[in-house]
């Protein structure tokens, strides 16, 4: 009431009276009238802000999640508490990128732990670079095991994969491609996380060379003494340069900056892009364990909504080292989600392997080589060729057995 007696009061300072001859108002007068309307405009805008802020936002009840659809629950299946800082980011929030897809673990991860902005809006300062001759993902294998174990126990489909050792992309990539393949609309929900400190093993630092001339060499796994690196820049069909290499060229694995600090991370970022595929993936900078018990503990305090149901491991290639990975990466996998990886003919790798699987007792289960040869070297533990091998975490309830369908595929 008093905002419209001041209005009119105002505007009848304005308005003309009827004299003979006409007078004109004061300068003064205008600009008073003006400074009262603008005030008054303020005034109401700062009010109608007031009026619909929310000083009490909805709280989250304990042992929910802020959705209110399903309990947060830690690795043993317990219920925790979910205080208000805590709640779990909406992934339907629009914080991030609109290139993102609505798959909630990428948006959780990005609104909880790089403060609402994307790893990719930074572009990297270095060209694509597809050199790395040991990309051993098998998408075959990776069917079987989706197809097989993984949908027949989510029916809401794959929604979280972790990678643990993605280096330059690699893998990683050749799985994006490969889920937008088969699943045209489906590939959108699923959070393809990369969790690798970006500094290579021990093995790739000790590649790392330089001969008389002062210039780069490296030797790569399988080398009998180092060559000179004789790579050449080409276009790709977005007019950038990519970096590609003969067969018998060996690889820069560390790409050495001038200040002693490796690239890969800035590599991997550039390969993601190259393949447009950074809509999915999402890279965590550290190591395995502090990756995995990291995720762990988000879950925990309900900051992310899910653990993954497949994790494929890539990361330790020395004995002892592989083991301790294996431990946690058990605990962060979802019950009946599968675990599977890399490099069994490393003579590290297979030594911690068996040890693992022996430790837990896995039951045997049935093979189907109906599109790829499979063998089962121990007990729960499932091998194709040499090199990639898999294991299903049992089910939280012992009395029932995950889901296997033998006739499936993708």
């Amino acid at each position: 009431l008093l905002e419209t007696i001041i209005i009119k009061r105002t505007m009848a300072m304005l308005r003309p009276r009827v004299t003979y001859p006409p007078k004109r108002r004061s300068t003064t007068t205008i600009i008073i009238a003006a400074f009262i309307v603008a005030s008054m405009l303020s005034g109401a805008v700062m009010l109608n802000s007031l009026a619909t802020f929310d000083l009490c936002p909805p709280t989250t009840p304990v042992g929910t999640s802020s959705s209110g659809s399903s309990p947060v629950v830690d690795e043993h299946n317990q219920a925790v508490a979910t205080t208000e800082s805590q709640r779990i980011p909406n992934a339907s929030s629009g914080k991030t990128k609109l290139r993102r897809t609505p798959a909630r673990v990428n948006a959780q991860l990005i609104d909880t732990l790089f403060e609402r902005r994307d790893p990719f809006d930074v572009p990297p300062d270095v060209p694509p670079d597809w050199t790395y001759p040991h990309t051993n993902f098998n998408t075959d294998f990776f069917v079987y095991i989706a197809a097989k174990f993984i949908l027949p126990n989510f029916p809401e489909g794959l929604t979280f994969h972790l990678e643990v050792g993605s280096f330059k992309a690699g893998s990683v990539t050749r799985l994006a491609s490969l889920l937008k393949e088969k699943f045209k609309s489906g590939w959108k929900q699923t959070s393809l996380v990369c969790i690798d400190p970006f500094t290579g093993d021990v093995n790739m630092w000790l590649w790392q060379k330089t001969d008389e001339s002062g210039n780069h060499v490296s030797s790569p796994r399988g080398r009998a003494k180092p060559i000179t690196i004789g790579t050449k820049l080409i276009r790709n069909n977005k007019g950038n340069d990519v970096i590609h290499a003969k067969l018998d060229e060996p690889h820069d694995y560390l790409d050495m900056g001038v200040d002693g600090r490796p690239r890969v991370m800035d590599r991997f970022k550039a390969n993601v892009l190259d393949k447009q595929h950074e809509d999915m993936v999402l890279p965590i900078q550290a190591t395995g364990l502090v990756g995995m018990k990291l995720l762990l503990k988000l879950k925990q305090q309900g900051r992310i909504s899910d653990l993954p149901q497949m994790l494929y491991l890539d990361s330790a290639h020395e004995e002892g080292e592989t083991y301790l990975e294996l431990q946690i990466a058990w605990k962060v996998l979802t019950p009946c989600g599968v675990l599977y990886g890399d490099d069994w003919n490393w003579d590290g790798v297979q030594k911690d392997l068996v040890k693992f699987a022996s430790e837990l007792h896995l039951a045997p289960f049935v093979l189907y080589n109906d599109h790829i040869e499979l063998t089962q070297p121990l007990n729960g533990v499932g091998l194709m060729g040499n090199s990639q091998w898999f294991m299903q975490k049992p089910a939280v309830d012992t009395e029932v057995a995950c889901k296997v369908d033998g006739k499936a595929w993708l």
